[in-house]
């Protein structure tokens, strides 16, 4: 499965926001900080249902929120 667009609120340091990733590849960059894996967290949440970095998923809750919201759009990848 090829994840084609994440859209998240209320997730770990990340402001609301909506992404659309490229079907071969994507660059993830950022400063030491500014949420690149969390990013990756909220995508291995959304495949897995649960975090690679806690058992708590009350502590992926962002800072004066009550929960968060992870929307994700999958393809199989087949150009039929």
């Amino acid at each position: 499965m090829i994840f084609t667009s994440l859209t998240l609120e209320g997730f770990r340091n990340l402001a609301a926001q909506s992404l659309t990733f490229h079907p071969q590849f994507n660059l993830i960059i950022g400063a030491n900080g500014s949420g690149k894996t969390s990013l990756l967290e909220a995508l291995y949440f959304v495949a897995q249902v649960k975090s690679f970095r806690t058992n708590r998923p009350n502590q992926l809750i962002a800072l004066d929120n009550e929960q968060f919201r992870l929307f994700a759009c999958l393809t199989d990848g087949r150009q039929d």
